[in-house]
């Protein structure tokens, strides 16, 4: 009787939670799972690792209870609610030698005759909007790249002196050896935020 209960009110059961690839890397995470298993210790957590458009799909068919995730314009629906957990902004990551990376404030037209790697969900943000509309208006298309998927492996890329990338600033913490974060502050703020939400 007292196990159903605890079981009636939340207090024990699995909670099955969806995680994005780049989830786990972000400090907010760590923070709620630490207070949620102080306050709900005989609660389990199932993890389960995706992209965030499959987490988004698990939650909708009832196969997840709660994700972290990047949501896009694309994924709005009634039936689940949404939450940012923060103001992660995007902001561009260069190698060290790069000529991008001398400069403290960069426009548009620096990324003309640049590489750009984005993943597939930035291209349905209004922060792609935005950056192409940026780049038409100093008068070139942007060569945008959209053939990798996770974050991390993106700014190894970037490292490698083969291109730049657009990266949420938390991710400052772990950027490969020979890279820098730059603001993109040409783009509107309300187009560079890129935060982790729980859904």
């Amino acid at each position: 009787a007292t196990r159903a209960k605890a079981a009636a009110a939340g207090q024990t059961g699995i909670l099955r939670i969806g995680l994005n690839y780049s989830a786990p890397i972000n400090p907010k995470l760590s923070a709620i799972f630490r207070r949620f298993i102080k306050l709900y210790p005989h609660v389990g957590l199932e993890l389960h690792e995706n992209t965030s458009a499959k987490q988004l799909d698990g939650l909708y068919h009832r196969t997840l209870d709660v994700c972290f995730v990047w949501p896009t314009r694309d994924d709005a629906s009634p039936d689940i609610a949404v939450h940012p957990l923060g103001k992660d902004e995007l902001q561009m990551v260069v190698a060290r030698e790069h000529p991008l990376a001398r400069k403290q404030r960069l426009s548009a037209s620096d990324l003309k005759d640049q590489i750009i790697y984005l993943t597939l969900r930035q291209t349905r943000m209004d922060f792609y909007d935005a950056l192409m509309s940026a780049c038409r208006a100093s008068g070139f298309a942007p060569d945008i790249r959209t053939d990798l998927i996770q974050l991390p492996f993106i700014m190894n890329v970037a490292a490698a002196k083969q291109g730049i990338a657009f990266i949420p600033d938390f991710f400052h913490r772990i950027r490969p050896e020979g890279t820098v974060f730059r603001p993109v502050t040409f783009l509107p703020i309300t187009a560079r935020l890129m935060p982790l939400s729980i859904a």
